[in-house]
């Protein structure tokens, strides 16, 4: 209609960002889907160009099973074009757009768009961002677009006194107490709180105008279902009277085909705009679910696992479709059922209501069911929520456990938490067989308690009300047995709705309330020397604390080295005790190389977490000259998109050969390419799995300057290659390419900090010290501190004399030969290739991924006998005696 295009348009207009190849990750998430897309534009779907006769008939499906029946659907693109109402980008627009105006999920304040290229993966989780942003991108280029303003309660954004300053999700800190701020109700605005059914509402708003009217084409489906037994019944008496001209019979008989074939028409057309509805709602949900995933901060995010997540964009998801269904049949069973009643008190009286007592006293049974299934449902989901999270660790770890011959433990993990998921899912079974049996022979018993008792009360049965009634019966047999299994429906639809709802109700980093966005602001009453420092500066921090969560009882001054982990890798992300980083003041000059170093667990992976919003600001203020462009991360672990090299280093950017070439060659990558069976149109597996851990690093680092920012934060990623490849990178990436840029280096190598201008000393959560001059006068300042450690105390880092002189032996080999012979993994021990014959994964004759093996054709006897043993001798002919006695009474 004019009125929905006009609003797809408005929504266009209001978050344009959506829609930037380069500036937004949805951007780079859907380019290769735009450019099918545009290849298939000249196509129409099927049913946007099929004539009014063949949407009638469905006629305009008849290609589409053509093709597939001589085999010619193999892929996705073998498919037409879904049509304009079904394509996901205008779904997912419509339904935030609903959201953000109902206010039933969070919104920043200003309009702010943050780009942030990031390569590696930060914890377990994926990036979060807000507006547009996807889940498992590492060069995730972040979009935020804000535009309704702050509510009335909100502190501004900049505050004259930084001990004051608000603080985005969390609380704020005066001192050394905390409190909440009138906006913050346990990480959720106070609209957001009192909002418990807003995920209706908002998909109400959204696809009600399509939804709603399908219940009228259901009235006259159920109105036209009567049109049967009562021509019947008309059919039966004109036989028996035969006193009525001839063509009456043949009206009545002619009116039953007639009722019977736009019934099963209109039943058609009810169940696919139904599907088509659950198709929206499903899009809708899902890529909300997504899009909030990476729209909360790390800290946030913690309280859920990676199968918390999945289930909600699958099993909960699906159960919520189901409602879409379920809601019709709720009014319309009830209402056949009342209908059905009624036409049999006109054929047999008063006797209907010894069925209906009986109906009656079946209510309190079937509440019962209702509330013990919902119980096992809620139950089972959680049950299922650690299986999956146990799952996923499993898989992302198989070669750690294949290495330490782990099988059987995990094993057995998985198959008790297994058994709990199908402890519960067999009781719910068992409760709805009992619901089923119910209300199966319900129309039986009513039956024959109804024709007993007219017949007692002295009544004589004829032919027309024993067929017309026994019609009436069976009008009851659907809507009865169908019943039950709408009130399980809207049972588990309920419960999924109120995962999901509290999923979506958590808050959003809000970008403009994160960072001062205007250093006329920045420092407050401060001298204006410092005012000066930060228009001269690509960031400054200003007497902040940072926090990994917002409990007051949790959080602690300083970093706790008791709970910290022993390697480098996710030091602060998995320690049990809350981590914050306290009265941190740092200034980085434009195009200046930031080293920052320390030891394990001091702080250096948290500081880059700070400048990106990662973590919750308690206190002080964060300024970020260019925050448009944003930052280009690189983190400790490299996570590879299954594409191609060529796809996972571009990530949506336009091809640019020249300095596609430069980025490869500052990389590393070009002997990689060499022996890869494709170049680097070589597509590489799941997270990178046909590569080694110092390709995947470096894949990730190439990713990561491609996006050409001005801002890059490396945390660490030189400590998972050889060292040898290792100053290759720092020589011609870090201080070639990206020579220009502004970079701050964590590592705790401090041969790599020979040439910082600044040197940033980390040490319990605190900026310990901070060293400026000359690029030679770091090192020996490096070793003077070290120096002056304890005796016995833990070294800042790795880079002694004899790892130079290792270092210096290594450079005597040339770089080309000694590439790829042995990449040490991240997260264990190295992986040895023969660098003449080729990668992890494959050689020159042999494709890195493998096609999967399918069937195809007609399903094998021997599917059908496996299957036959699982059930059991026994109760599989059980069964199948039992569907075809049913078959045979319907």
């Amino acid at each position: 209609s004019e009125d929905e295009e006009e609003e797809e348009e408005e929504v266009r207009e209001e978050q344009p960002l959506i829609y930037r190849g380069h500036g937004s990750t949805y951007g780079a998430l859907y380019s290769a889907r735009d450019n099918t897309d545009s290849e298939l534009s000249h196509v129409n779907a099927y049913e946007d160009r099929a004539n009014p006769v063949s949407l009638l008939f469905f006629l305009w499906v008849w290609p589409l099973l053509r093709r597939g029946a001589v085999g010619g659907l193999e892929s996705t693109t073998d498919l037409p074009p879904l049509p304009k109402t079904l394509q996901t980008s205008l779904i997912r627009e419509k339904f935030r757009k609903v959201l953000v105006r109902r206010g039933s999920v969070a919104t920043a304040s200003t309009n702010v768009d943050v780009n942030v290229s990031v390569s590696g993966q930060q914890g377990t989780e994926g990036w979060s961002t807000g507006g547009a942003s996807f889940l498992d991108s590492e060069v995730a280029m972040r979009s935020i677009a804000r535009t309704t303003p702050l509510p009335s309660t909100t502190p501004p954004l900049t505050s004259t006194d930084s001990s004051t300053d608000y603080t985005g999700p969390g609380p704020s800190v005066d001192g050394a107490k905390f409190r909440k701020t009138g906006s913050q109700t346990d990480g959720r605005t106070a609209k957001q709180s009192t909002s418990l059914l807003f995920l209706f509402s908002a998909a109400n708003r959204a696809f009600g105008w399509h939804y709603y009217p399908l219940g009228l084409i259901k009235f006259t489906t159920d109105l036209l279902g009567f049109a049967g037994p009562l021509l019947l019944y008309q059919l039966v008496s004109f036989i028996e009277n035969k006193q009525e001209p001839m063509y009456y019979g043949y009206l009545f008989a002619l009116g039953l085909m007639c009722s019977t074939l736009v019934t099963a028409i209109l039943t058609s057309h009810f169940n696919y705009q139904v599907n088509k509805v659950g198709l929206k709602v499903r899009a809708a949900l899902i890529t909300e679910v997504y899009r909030k995933s990476l729209s909360i901060s790390l800290s946030t995010m913690s309280r859920y696992s990676t199968g918390q997540v999945v289930n909600f964009m699958s099993t909960d998801t699906d159960r919520i479709v189901n409602f879409c269904q379920s809601f019709h049949q709720f009014w319309s069973l009830p209402f056949q059922i009342a209908i059905s009643l009624y036409l049999l008190y006109q054929q047999v009286g008063l006797a209907f209501l010894a069925g209906v007592a009986f109906c009656i006293l079946l209510i309190p049974v079937n509440r019962w069911l209702a509330v013990k299934i919902g119980q096992l449902s809620t139950r089972m989901m959680a049950d299922k929520d650690n299986r999956v999270k146990v799952i996923s660790e499993v898989l992302t770890g198989i070669r750690v456990i294949k290495f330490y011959a782990w099988e059987k433990h995990f094993s057995s993990k998985i198959f008790e938490l297994r058994g709990r998921e199908l402890k519960s899912l067999k009781g719910r079974k068992y409760l709805d067989a009992l619901c089923v049996y119910f209300w199966a022979t319900t129309p039986v018993l009513i039956s024959i308690l109804t024709f007993t008792t007219y017949v007692a009360l002295g009544n004589h049965l004829t032919a027309a009300k024993v067929f017309t009634s026994v019609a009436l019966f069976n009008v009851l047999i659907s809507p009865l047995n169908a019943f039950p299994w709408v009130i399980n429906g809207l049972m588990e639809a309920w419960v999924s709705v109120k995962r999901v709802q509290l999923f979506l109700q958590l808050e959003e980093i809000d970008w403009a309330r994160y960072y001062c966005l205007d250093y006329g602001h920045y420092g407050g009453h401060r001298a204006d020397s410092v005012k000066s420092n930060a228009a001269a500066a690509a960031m400054c921090i200003n007497d902040a604390s940072f926090s990994w969560r917002n409990s007051a009882g949790e959080e602690e001054e300083g970093g706790s080295g008791e709970n910290r982990e022993s390697g480098e890798d996710g030091e602060e992300r998995r320690v049990k005790r809350t981590w914050t980083l306290t009265k941190v003041n740092l200034t980085v000059p434009r195009g200046k190389l930031v080293g920052v170093t320390g030891r394990v667990g001091s702080g250096k992976s948290s500081l880059l977490a700070a400048i990106t919003a990662e973590m919750i600001r308690l206190q002080g203020q964060v300024f970020i000259d260019n925050l448009v462009d944003g930052f280009g991360l690189v983190t400790q672990e490299a996570w590879i998109q299954q594409a191609t090299v060529k796809s996972n280093i571009l990530f949506g950017r336009e091809m640019k050969p020249a300095f596609y070439l430069q980025v490869v060659n500052a990389c590393a990558l070009q002997e990689d390419l060499r022996i890869l069976p494709a170049g680097d149109e070589t597509e590489v597996g799941e997270n990178g799995v046909t590569l080694s851990g110092g390709q995947k690093t470096r894949l990730s680092l190439a990713r990561a300057v491609y996006q050409d920012k001005s801002v890059y934060l490396l945390d660490d990623p030189l400590a998972a290659v050889d060292a040898y490849v290792a100053r290759h990178l720092y020589t011609h990436c870090i201080m070639g390419l990206m020579g220009h840029k502004t970079r701050i280096l964590c590592t705790h190598h401090h041969r790599f900090l020979r040439d910082a201008d600044w040197v940033v000393v980390m040490e319990g959560g605190r900026v310990d010290q901070v060293h400026s001059g000359p690029p030679g006068t770091v090192l020996p300042w490096l070793e003077t501190q070290q120096q002056e450690m304890a005796p016995g105390a833990e070294k800042l880092g790795g880079g002694g004399s004899g790892e130079e002189e290792e270092e210096e032996g290594e450079d005597k080999k040339p770089l080309e030969a000694t590439l790829d012979v042995c990449a040490p993994e991240a997260g264990g021990g190295p992986v040895c290739e023969d660098s003449g014959s080729g990668t992890a994964g494959g050689s020159k004759e042999t494709a890195l991924v493998q096609e999967e093996e399918k069937e195809v054709g007609v399903v094998a006897l021997s599917v059908y006998l496996t299957y036959w043993a699982a059930v059991g001798s026994l109760l599989a002919p059980a069964i199948f005696i039992a569907l075809f006695l049913m078959q045979g009474r319907l």
